[in-house]
């Protein structure tokens, strides 16, 4: 009996499974915002704002590390919240 993970249908469903984690990095970030705008009561449309008022400053910056701690890169951090690369870099450090 061959093992499991030498079967064609394995590998495909793996394959799938990439690809519909990569396709869904919008969907974790807007969960991820949406949860953050909960626990900090500061909204979504803050935490896209260009404000710098320190509560959402703040928030946006726990959410922006929260996004990193799932594996999304930089590009689509700084995208989905206004920001450069940059900015993400400096806000997650």
């Amino acid at each position: 009996m061959s093992k499991c993970t030498e079967c064609p249908l394995f590998s495909l469903v793996q394959t799938l499974l990439c690809q519909e984690h990569e396709h869904s990095h919008g969907h974790n970030i807007q969960k991820v915002k949406e949860i953050v705008s909960f626990q900090t009561g500061v909204s979504v449309k803050e935490l896209e704002s260009k404000s710098r008022k320190q509560h959402i400053v703040r928030a946006r910056n726990i959410a922006m590390k929260r996004c990193r701690e799932i594996d999304i890169n930089l590009k689509r951090i700084g995208d989905a919240f206004n920001r450069s690369h940059a900015t993400v870099i400096h806000s997650i450090t």
